[in-house]
């Protein structure tokens, strides 16, 4: 079976159009989305009518829809100024239906598959941790592209040695059933694999932070015992 994984839309109509056309275009069977559909950019309706209208697809929320949460049945007069503008103003222009629809997805979800179950999480705790792993920051990923640029492949083996190189990651690793471990939430595109376990981080469709210009998703294909 091919999955699309989509994560961290935050409103980018263009973006989501553009991966699900792609998607199509390979002929994938589900998709599976990890929340943060609104904030940031204006189409925040059209992105949760577009989710709501995909015929095959798993949906968890994310941690905006947990601001949107708490918007809900409050005084929130002071959510209108400063860095919570974008947060207000989604709250405030989605339609009863779309918000209520959103804030009511699940925070996980678990696909069941003979060979390892697909377990969806907006936010991975294992990767983002205290203190936190330098690559999985987008503030430090920046950082780190601008004092000596390297290349994707550079990232995925310095990202993944960092996080291997913690005994306590380590033993979480392991305390892990065998499967495919899905997660979002910093908008950094990544991949690994670690004994039986597969761990996939499709960046951000509506906001890279990982100087890709494109809108980043990924697909995995799940068959047999792979």
């Amino acid at each position: 079976m091919k999955f699309a994984i989509l994560s961290d839309i935050h409103g980018n109509l263009p973006a989501l159009n553009a991966a699900l056309a792609d998607a199509e275009k390979n002929e994938v069977d589900k998709i599976l989305l990890l929340g943060d559909y609104c904030i940031t950019l204006p189409w925040v309706n059209e992105v949760i009518e577009t989710i709501r209208g995909l015929k095959s697809a798993v949906v968890i929320r994310g941690n905006n829809e947990g601001y949107l949460i708490n918007l809900l049945g409050q005084n929130n007069t002071d959510w209108s100024r400063k860095q919570f503008g974008p947060i207000y103003w989604s709250f405030s222009n989605l339609k009863p239906e779309n918000l209520e629809y959103i804030t009511s997805l699940p925070e996980t979800a678990v696909i069941q598959n003979n060979s390892g179950d697909i377990h969806l999480e907006h936010s991975m705790k294992l990767f983002f941790r205290v203190p936190k792993v330098r690559p999985f920051r987008s503030s430090q990923f920046r950082k780190m592209m601008e004092e000596n640029p390297f290349t994707h492949d550079e990232y995925l083996a310095l990202a993944k040695n960092e996080i291997l190189s913690r005994p306590d990651a380590l033993e979480e690793f392991r305390a892990l059933p065998e499967g495919v471990y899905l997660f979002g939430h910093n908008h950094l595109q990544f991949h690994m694999f670690y004994e039986d376990k597969l761990f996939v981080n499709p960046g951000s469709c509506g906001i890279g932070c990982d100087y890709a210009a494109a809108a980043s998703y990924t697909i995995i294909e799940h068959a047999g015992n792979r």
